[in-house]
This record gives structure tokens, sequence and C-alpha cells, in this order.
């Protein structure tokens, strides 16, 4: 059994998103399970690249339509948890701003980019049963430009909570930093799905250039999930930091009530 080139890549998702899970969960767990904070949807993200790399490792024992089906659909749908990691991260730090943006902004664009995933999993459904693995199915290139809209929302609504924080000097501007950060990556990535979707075979997440695949999808992801769950323990530090500083405070007001 020859290992390829996309199991190699398969190989390194493993590694990075093996001990990455665990990390987001902690992450999570310490900034609270809300579907509104954003990072929730970095331990989907996680799951859906650990499921989706073990389907196209198992491939290599042969071809199995329900394990193909698996893989195009993680494929196909994964791109769209960055999304909404991005718009629930930048609602928490709207939240923090003295003038927030309202909460019904972020939810129309979830809802937008929710729709998109459901799409996806019926496009990546009906292609991996279909006689051709790489005809693209139009619920996918549908799924796709709805991806697209709602990554324009999203960077929309970046700009103007950057443009708050500024203003005001509050918020997390870290965290910011860190989505506008991750935004460029995250649009090649869905620059790539564009291509495989509407220019096909070369571009197909299937059967297309394995070096396109790494260079325009997988590496971007890393580099996106990288900068992320590193920002998040920077602000659990930062918290930490905060609640100690608070309870010194307290230590001294006590003992100036005492004196």
């Amino acid at each position: 059994m020859t290992v390829t080139y996309r199991n190699g890549i398969s190989i390194l998702e493993l590694l990075i998103y093996g001990p990455g899970l665990p990390l987001a969960n902690f992450i999570a767990y310490r900034h609270g399970f809300q579907w509104t904070g954003g990072w929730l949807f970095l331990i989907f993200f996680s799951i859906m690249r650990i499921v989706g790399a073990s389907s196209q490792l198992a491939l290599m024992g042969g071809f199995n339509l329900r394990v193909e089906e698996t893989y195009v659909v993680c494929s196909q749908v994964a791109p769209s948890f960055l999304i909404s990691a991005s718009i629930g991260l930048t609602g928490r730090a709207n939240q923090k701003t003295r003038t927030p943006l309202s909460s019904l902004l972020f939810r129309g664009v979830g809802l937008i980019n929710l729709s998109g995933v459901v799409l996806g999993i019926v496009g990546g459904a009906i292609q991996s049963s279909s006689s051709s693995i790489t005809t693209v199915q139009p619920e996918t290139k549908a799924g796709v430009l709805i991806f697209l809209a709602s990554r324009a929302g999203t960077c929309a609504l970046l700009i103007l909570t950057l443009l708050n924080t500024f203003r005001h000097g509050l918020g997390e501007r870290k965290l910011l930093y860190a989505v506008a950060f991750a935004a460029p990556f995250i649009l090649v990535r869905l620059v790539y799905s564009i291509l495989g979707s509407f220019r096909g075979r070369r571009w197909s997440i299937a059967t297309g250039s394995v070096t396109v695949f790494l260079v325009m999808a997988v590496l971007e992801e890393i580099i996106v999930i990288v900068v992320l769950l590193g920002t998040g323990l920077a602000l659990m530090r930062k918290d930490n930091n905060s609640t100690q500083d608070d309870g010194s405070n307290r230590d001294v007001g006590l003992a100036n009530l005492r004196a």
C-alpha cells in the first residue's frame, strides 16, 4: 500500500487538528460554549477536518461510496465553520464596544452562511453518489456563492467593528486583529472552492491538482486555525491577569478599610 501525495496531506491534517481539537475544546470551555462566541465553531471545524482526512486515508484500502461521500462533504463544508468563527469572534468584540452594532446583523450573516452549509452537504452527497465524482452539482455551486456572500458580510461587520473600536478606544482589539489577519487566507480558500465549482477538473478537491489543493486550501486553513487558537490562548492569559489584578485591588481596598 503506497502512501501518495494526497495521503501525505491527510496525515499532515491529522497531525495538526488531532492536537488542535482538544485545544479548541479547552479554549471554548474557558471562554464559554456560546453559539455566538465563535470558539465553538473551531471545534466543529477541527472535527470536520479530522473526519475528512481519516476518510481520505481510508480510501487507501479501496473505493467506498460512503467514505468518498464523507470526504467530499467534509471538504466542501468545513470552510464555512471558519466563516462562522469569524462572525462569532467579531460579534464578541463588538459587544465590548461603547456603541455595539445590532446583534441582528451578525445573526443575519450567520444564517446566510448556514444556508450555504445545507446546500454544500446536499450537493456533496449528490456529487459523491453520481456517476462522475468530478461533476459539480448546482447545490454545491449555490452553496459556494452563498459562502462568498456571507464572507463579504463578515468582512463588512469586521471593518465596522474595527472603526467603532478605534473611535472609542475599547473592545478586544487583539481578537479583531486576529480575525482581520485570517481574512485573506479564508478568502483564498473560498476562491479555491469557487474555481473547483466553476472551472472544472484541475481545481477539483477530489481529483484536481494536489499541489494547488495544498497551497490554496490546506495551508490556508492551518494558518487560520493556528492564529485563532493562539489568540484564544492569549486572551485567556489576559483574562486571568485581569482577574488577579481585580483580586489584588479588592484586597488593597479591604486593607485600607480596616486601617
